[in-house]
């Protein structure tokens, strides 16, 4: 059930959803949520979602406090709803997807969106994808009213398939004419598990790009930068992976172009083959 505190008069704002429970390869959607939040300069509470029945309390266990012996009072998980302003008015909704009552949970978040007469609604994600730490993050998008496809460049490829609520509440969103966006940062399938800087960036980049909104990602780039070398030195110390990289490398399109001599998609499917087996060993060994 959604619980609502005091909702200030917004102006055309934007909305942002990061659900965490499908796929985040890299962190990509939390970081850039979190980093959003954090730029706020005075972020206001407008309420949450209480998902105490909802959710699957084993993949996410409630918080309790112990303080000199003493049990305290426990948090169960919700998700949150933060405003604040970026250039424009933008509201963050952010949390664990509901294991339970999608139905009613994306009806009450399409109702809070009209209620707020949002202007766009933005999804965020990673996922892993035949790509490497050495070329820009490529951001995937999907959109929800085909008046929005030329804006969705470059776009997803055809998928039919199981889905996260983010997906959901995009399709609802637009049968209530709110042109949603689904963004999807591109993360090296060798580096899903890692907070990936550069996809967390990109994926603000293109928000930004698509939104208005106005955020400093300088601190991102730096940190992506370190995030390169340590990855490249920890390369050096794993030759096997190395030539795994190298090879997934020369078999990847640039960001602006197609290389002439691009192996078949079974070649690609056969490398990232040759990755997962690659990390299922490392898991092994540990």
């Amino acid at each position: 059930m959604l619980r609502l505190l005091d909702v200030p008069k917004l102006e055309s704002p934007v909305l942002v959803l990061m659900l965490t429970g499908w796929v985040d390869s890299g962190f990509a959607g939390v970081g850039a949520a979190s980093h959003l939040i954090a730029a706020f300069d005075e972020p206001a509470d407008l309420g949450r979602f209480d998902l105490a029945e909802e959710c699957d309390l084993q993949q996410h266990r409630p918080i309790v406090r112990v303080r000199g012996g003493e049990v305290g009072g426990v948090t169960y998980p919700s998700v949150r709803l933060v405003a604040g302003t970026l250039g424009r008015d933008l509201v963050v909704v952010h949390g664990p997807e509901p294991s339970l009552h999608w139905r009613s949970f994306v009806g009450e978040v399409v109702d809070f969106a009209v209620r707020l007469e949002v202007e766009s609604a933005y999804c965020l994600g990673g996922m892993p994808a035949a790509v490497t730490h050495r070329r820009p993050p490529v951001v995937l998008t999907t959109v929800n009213d085909s008046q929005l496809v030329a804006r969705a460049h470059p776009s997803r490829e055809d998928y039919s398939g199981p889905t996260g609520a983010q997906s959901v509440l995009q399709v609802e969103l637009g049968s209530h004419d709110i042109g949603a966006y689904g963004l999807w940062a591109q993360i090296p399938p060798y580096l899903t598990a890692l907070p990936s800087p550069p996809a967390i960036a990109a994926l603000l980049g293109r928000l930004r790009e698509l939104s208005g909104i106005e955020v400093d990602t300088s601190a991102l780039d730096r940190q992506a930068v370190e995030y390169a070398r340590r990855v490249e030195e920890q390369l050096v110390q794993r030759p096997d992976l190395a030539e795994l990289v190298d090879r997934l490398d020369a078999a990847t399109p640039p960001a602006e172009g197609v290389l002439p001599d691009l192996p078949a998609a079974a070649d690609v499917d056969a490398l990232l083959a040759d990755l997962q087996a690659w990390l299922a060993r490392q898991d092994d060994d540990d």
